[in-house]
């Protein structure tokens, strides 16, 4: 299992020429841990203590404390996009909690400045760092998977049971748990593997599939979609993993019914899920609410385009006061002003460049397809501030980030080559 998942193209760094440290090894494990229970983020606050993100920002200044980061992991273009967040939170504050807009515009500069540098260092001290993150975060969420299986069979795990009909998991909401699922998917499908650990990925990402399908989130099967087209593009594998998905999709039926779910009860989710969004269950459109929040927000920013409401949550709301704009971009608009668009804008650009570059060079599939998978949820869903979902996006940057360390150093062996041979 460990060899099938730390072998992912583009994802392992290239080992130091010395030791690492006592002090390194043990933190790197720290981390480990910590992004490997990304699936259950949710889960660990209402469980344990709603001060974890509060706690891991404090590790990220920590290792940045003990120089455990590598500050050649952003380029200036990031660097520009988070100095315009402290910017945001002052004009926008202003309409809100200056106070509450600061704090939340250093919580976004640590995780965005922070995490790519410290996670970067551990990539190059301990090679197989990402790879055990890996291996955590699948295994980790195959149990979520699985307890999603067993809520839509009518068995509570943990004491949670199905919402509504459809798959909450260990995540705590059925939209986290797709999203996870398609992460946990790609992983499974992009890594290279053979013999034992082939059938093993396989068997994982049919489970993540089921569950995927139980969850009865549109996102995350709208991102499962366009992830896995970049992921065959960027693997040039196009027959073979058209002929995967049917497999997998056969199996995961097979597996569920094997679990005692029934393929009705499976695929009801989604039904439902659709008439939520169409309104045709209760006619009130989960599409037309997503509109109406939309609308407000732009209402909002062609009133004032500049300020904001505020980075906290005090004005996050809407039309209704409560729901909040489902689209990153629009929300960042909204909520930041003119700098937090800049600042989200720029890290899209960033994210979407290396992305590019993967599909034209064939590399980095798995990095590629994740940043797709979140970006594009993101732009239907409530992702803001939530460190489960940039966490998974830092640790695509790191990947994408090797790419250019492994190019550069190949290059300047294939230089010492010739010049060798000219002597």
């Amino acid at each position: 299992m460990k060899t099938a998942l730390t072998t992912v193209p583009g994802i392992i760094g290239q080992p130091d020429q010395c030791e690492p440290k006592t002090s390194v090894i043990i933190m790197s494990w720290m981390w480990v841990a910590i992004l490997a229970c990304v699936p259950i983020y949710r889960l660990e606050i209402s469980s344990l203590s709603s001060r974890i993100p509060d706690l891991i920002s404090l590790l990220l200044i920590a290792c940045m404390a003990f120089g455990h980061f590598k500050s050649s992991a952003l380029v200036a273009k990031w660097r520009f996009a988070v100095v315009c967040i402290p910017l945001a939170a002052l004009f926008s504050g202003v309409n809100s909690n200056l106070n509450a807009s600061i704090l939340v515009a250093i919580k976004f500069v640590v995780l965005l400045w922070f995490s790519p540098m410290v996670f970067s260092f551990y990539r190059n001290a301990i090679p197989p760092f990402i790879g055990r993150v890996l291996v955590g975060f699948v295994g980790v969420q195959t149990l979520s998977a699985v307890a999603g299986l067993l809520q839509l069979a009518g068995i509570p795990i943990l004491g949670m049971v199905a919402n509504s009909g459809r798959a909450n998991g260990l995540a705590g909401h059925p939209n986290v748990l797709g999203l996870m699922c398609v992460v946990a998917i790609l992983i499974c499908l992009g890594v290279k593997a053979d013999g034992k650990h082939r059938i093993i990925r396989f068997f994982l990402a049919t489970i993540n599939a089921a569950a995927l399908v139980g969850t009865g989130s549109i996102s995350s099967m709208i991102a499962m979609g366009v992830s896995l087209v970049v992921l065959v593009v960027s693997l040039r594998a196009a027959s073979k993993f058209i002929f995967t998905v049917l497999i997998l999709g056969v199996i995961s039926l097979v597996i569920a019914a094997l679990a005692g779910v029934d393929s009705n009860v499976l695929l009801s989710p989604v039904e439902s899920r659709v008439q939520e969004v169409t309104g045709e269950s209760d006619g009130v459109a989960s599409f037309d609410i997503r509109q109406r929040t939309y609308d407000f927000a732009l209402e909002s920013i062609s009133e004032d385009p500049f300020s904001g409401v505020g980075l906290d949550g005090a004005n996050q709301g809407t039309f209704n006061g409560v729901t909040v704009v489902h689209n990153y971009l629009l929300r960042a608009w909204y909520q930041g002003g003119i700098f937090m668009i800049i600042s989200f804008s720029l890290i899209s650009l960033v994210l979407i460049t290396h992305v590019i570059r993967s599909l034209i060079a064939a590399r980095n599939a798995v990095a590629a397809s994740v940043v797709v998978a979140v970006l594009t949820f993101g732009l239907t869903s409530a992702f803001y501030e939530q460190q489960q979902y940039w966490f998974l996006l830092m640790l695509a940057l790191v990947s994408f980030d090797y790419i250019g360390d492994e190019l550069q150093d190949s290059q300047e062996r294939a230089n010492d080559e010739r010049i060798v041979r000219t002597r």
